[in-house]
């Protein structure tokens, strides 16, 4: 059933059935619950591409993930679509897999409208895809820092400290007695793993306590390549009496390698691991773990793009603060 369809059988014109139908502009109340009434039982469904065209919004939000499997994103995602559907918005995923072509291709789609605007979660923010968000002029929230952020740009981050939050990681374990710490993280080329290995090194040397970078591994943010890192570093005679995992994923590759080498953790080496996702509370010892935030982000992320959307142009950031929530694992 279209509007003309409803026009003809109520006898009213195409003008007051759409302002009846959309809500729109003045409609009194007798006519518009007969317009509705037909409507309804004709299945009625409004056409949703024409609508785009005509107001020149679509209503959807597209988010750019590095990658789908890491539940640490779950969180992230959760928070947002709470927050975008207050406000009227669908979410949409886009997998970019870490890739930074792919992260183009989410800017793009972002330029040729298929949606509102861009939440941007990347492990790296580089010359590159920045100057991509900002030659766009389209409404874009990083989830993380971007030190060159302009007052008049394009975009907002909400970033939670990465440093600072692997500081708490590795003070905690210090704390906890541990002499040889071993840290499993990214590619140092990522910004969010540069930042994270920055936040050891200054524990570290705040404390007094020499670097060795044989306990520096990069295990990618992946469970697999965590275990077999785990694994090799372990049956080479490494020297550590506490672990740091970047990530829950990673966590979980540690946690099962551990297993397989007759490693207990709690026992036989200290572990932190980073998220907080449920991993931590179902793992036997519970896993001490940096809370980030992960669903506020999102919230605050929503929050700034639909400010983005709706008119305001000069830049903001909100920051979060790291937290170390306590298991059996460090204690």
């Amino acid at each position: 059933m279209t509007i003309d369809e409803i026009a003809r059988m109520t006898g009213y014109s195409r003008a007051t059935v759409a302002r009846a139908l959309s809500g729109k502009g003045y409609c009194c109340k007798d006519k518009k619950e007969e317009i509705l009434r037909v409507a309804k039982e004709g299945g009625y469904r409004p056409n949703y591409s024409a609508r785009c065209l005509r107001e020149d919004k679509t209503n959807r939000i597209l988010v750019c993930l590095p990658n789908f499997n890491n539940s640490f994103y779950f969180d992230l995602v959760s928070g947002l679509t709470e927050k975008f559907a207050e406000s009227g918005y669908c979410v949409m995923l886009f997998d970019s897999g870490g890739d930074s072509q792919k992260e183009l291709e989410s800017i793009n789609m972002l330029n040729q409208k298929y949606c509102d605007g861009l939440v941007f979660v990347s492990l790296d923010f580089n010359d590159d895809n920045i100057a991509a968000v900002r030659a766009s002029g389209r409404p874009v929230v990083l989830t993380n820092r971007y030190l060159g952020l302009r007052d008049d740009d394009n975009f907002d981050y909400v970033y939670l400290d990465h440093e600072k939050a692997m500081y708490k990681a590795t003070t905690h374990l210090i704390d906890c007695g541990c002499k040889r710490i071993a840290l499993f993280v990214g590619n140092d080329e990522q910004q969010t793993s540069r930042e994270r290995t920055q936040g050891y090194y200054a524990a570290l040397n705040e404390r007094g306590m020499a670097v060795d970078k044989s306990l520096v591994v990069d295990a990618g943010f992946k469970e697999d390549v965590a275990a077999t890192k785990f694994a090799e570093l372990a049956g080479g005679g490494a020297d550590f009496d506490g672990v740091i995992a970047a990530s829950d994923l990673m966590g979980m590759g540690i946690y099962r390698a551990a297993k397989s080498c007759n490693l207990q953790i709690g026992r036989d080496f200290k572990m932190v691991s980073f998220d907080n996702t449920d991993f931590t509370t179902i793992a036997t010892p519970g896993i001490t773990s940096i809370d980030m935030r992960q669903r506020e982000i999102g919230a605050n992320a929503a929050m700034l793009l639909t400010e983005r959307i709706r008119g305001r142009k000069q830049s903001k950031t909100v920051v979060l603060e790291p937290r170390v929530i306590v298991r059996d694992s460090s204690r």
